[in-house]
């Protein structure tokens, strides 16, 4: 699929696709490029226990998420694999089963987004990715930790504002004060503590 823009008629009124089973991801995204949504909320039909995403890309490029609303019981809000250049933008991420990303082998941009209450497993899981957090706010999220990620990843939070536990989770990930797994520092994570 390319150039293709999805986009709420009246901004007013809630746009929304919704899936039934909750094994499956709502949208799908497979080899796209130039695919843009805007002002639609995403989800399954019932809370509680999910296997599918909201939101799953795999090799796709240029791919924008604006004023968007995806909420669970979506088992990750957004799970990308193998992807260039995904904006998110205004947009909510919450109430997802087992956490709110994935990223593996995928570079992206949140701008002004809302990370909310997700949990069971990290918030955010970050591989061989390049992420640039701007402006996001993440908050009552409850799962076992804040970010997994690996050492070669880069992964950048500007002017971010996390709970006191995320901020928390996070120094120690970065001072490598998590246990033998996590011993290493990690220096590719950029967060001003505040």
């Amino acid at each position: 699929m390319t150039n293709l823009s999805i986009v709420a008629a009246d901004p007013a009124r809630t746009t929304e696709i919704i899936v039934e089973p909750r094994y499956a991801d709502v949208m799908p995204l497979v080899e796209c490029d130039n695919v843009m949504f805007s002002g639609i909320t995403m989800g399954h039909t019932e809370t509680g226990s999910c296997e599918g995403d909201v939101v799953s890309m795999e090799s796709c490029s240029n791919i924008i998420l604006n004023k968007m609303d995806l909420y669970g019981c979506g088992a990750y809000a957004i799970t990308a694999l193998d992807n260039e250049n995904i904006q998110v933008i205004s947009s909510t991420l919450r109430d997802c089963s087992y956490g709110a990303l994935i990223l593996n082998e995928s570079d992206a941009m949140f701008h002004n987004t809302v990370v909310r209450s997700c949990g069971e497993f990290d918030t955010l899981e970050i591989y061989d990715s390049s992420v640039l957090f701007d402006m996001c706010t993440f908050m009552e999220n409850n799962g076992s930790g804040f970010l997994s990620c690996d050492y070669q990843s880069s992964i950048d939070f500007e002017n971010c504002m996390l709970d006191e536990y995320e901020e928390y989770m996070l120094e120690c990930l970065m001072n490598g004060e998590l246990g033998e797994e996590y011993a290493e520092p990690y220096t590719n994570i950029i967060y001003a503590f505040g």
